[in-house]
């Protein structure tokens, strides 16, 4: 089981790490000569990385605790008024749809990608450091 929790933690490591050098060529970092410039490129590709896991982490978190319950059964109810066909209909109202979700949710929140964002938010606040004490000279 640990090497299952561990298997997400390095994915989602590599796939940030392999964003985050996308966005480093993408600001041309590795064709400039000036360190300051450099360092800032570097520290904007995991800024963004960071952003990104940070953001996406918080809504997974948030969406195992029900809070967009109400939204799905809101979206479900409008597109079975539009389009019938389509979208079977629940006899119950929004008590048993929750209840129903309840049952079918994750007990355990995966914090893996708000973790793995944190570390790059780490390492980008300590590039904007050496950045600030580099572009002094």
């Amino acid at each position: 089981m640990k090497q299952k929790k561990y298997k997400s933690y390095v994915i989602q490591f590599v796939a940030g790490l392999t964003l985050s050098v996308l966005v480093m060529f993408w600001q041309g970092v590795f064709s400039r000569g000036n360190t300051a410039d450099v360092i800032r490129g570097v520290c904007d590709g995991f800024t963004v990385t960071a952003l990104l896991y940070v953001s996406m982490g918080m809504l997974l978190w948030a969406s195992t605790t029900g809070f967009f319950d109400i939204f799905g059964f809101a979206v479900r109810k409008g597109l079975h008024n539009i389009i019938p066909v389509f979208v079977k209909e629940d006899p119950g109202g929004y008590y048993e749809y929750k209840v129903d979700k309840e049952e079918k949710r994750q007990t355990k929140p995966r914090r893996s990608t708000l973790l793995i964002g944190l570390v790059f938010l780490a390492v980008s606040i300590a590039l904007t450091f050496v950045w600030y004490s580099v572009a002094k000279e």
